[in-house]
């Protein structure tokens, strides 16, 4: 036997290598693989939260369009557009419970559509709705924070005059909305000249709240269909000899104002 060849085959023992892992580095990577578990779990159910809180928000934000739609629905004319009569109910009862503190006046008016019936008989029941149509749009356009309309039914509308602050603006206001509906509209290459009637009321005086508030405007617009033949505006309220801080008061006396179609002359009933 090769003595010098056994003994080179044979490490020196200070030159051996050992394969095996120290226990602290073998717990270091055992807790690194655990951590990377867990925080893949985490990351997993991040994801999935916020997955589920897009859903959630989505179903929250159709639910509101429906709800928004369901509302506008129920407050509002299908055809018009216009505010309905539960919102138009809704809005004077908020503003009359207002007024009962600051006793500051508004006034209501009824307007309806002379000789409505006919342009239906004639043009047919579409070219009506392009009439009730165009008489939203203008009155729209009259429309501002002071002053809401909307349609009570059929060719009735209604006009809210929040605040008085000046009798004459008030009434000078009035006659440039009647005077706006009351222009021509084509109807089958038609121009129909069209009319209104239009009776309003005060509160607080005379009316004592919403029930006494329309139905004085609902008598001060059957007696301007009384003026038949021309458009006419009714009040038992807005008397011209009312200062601006008494505006509604001499309704009791039945004083009336009429204004007629062409706006050129002014007659008062004592």
């Amino acid at each position: 036997m090769n003595i010098r060849a056994s003994n080179q085959t044979q490490p020196e023992h200070g030159d051996q290598k050992s394969d095996v892992v120290p226990e602290s580095t073998r717990l270091t990577d055992q807790v690194y693989i655990e951590f990377e578990k867990k925080l893949f779990l985490i990351e997993k159910e991040n994801y999935r939260l916020k997955e589920e809180i897009k859903r959630h928000a989505a179903i929250e934000k159709e639910l509101m369009e429906r709800h928004n739609a369901l509302h506008f629905i129920a407050n509002h004319d299908p055809l018009t557009g216009l505010p309905n009569r539960r919102s138009l109910m809704a809005h004077l009862d908020t503003l009359l419970s207002a007024r009962k503190v600051g006793r500051r006046h508004l006034a209501v008016g009824f307007m309806d559509l002379d000789n409505f019936k006919s342009i239906n008989d004639k043009f047919g029941h579409a070219a009506g709705d392009l009439v009730l149509l165009e008489t939203a749009e203008r009155l729209k356009s009259s429309s501002d924070s002071n002053l809401v309309v909307g349609r009570l039914a059929g060719d009735e509308f209604l006009i809210i005059v929040k605040q008085i602050n000046d009798k004459a603006k008030t009434i000078e206001r009035i006659k440039a909305i009647l005077e706006r509906v009351e222009k021509p509209i084509t109807l089958a290459q038609t121009e129909v000249q069209i009319s209104a009637s239009l009776g309003i009321a005060c509160y607080p005086d005379p009316a004592t709240g919403l029930r006494s508030l329309l139905m004085l405007a609902d008598q001060a617009m059957y007696q301007a269909k009384s003026y038949r033949g021309r458009s006419s505006f009714v009040s038992n309220s807005l008397n011209q000899k009312a200062d601006n801080s008494d505006i509604c008061r001499r309704a009791n006396r039945r004083s009336s104002i009429k204004f007629s179609s062409n706006l050129e002359e002014i007659k008062s009933k004592n």
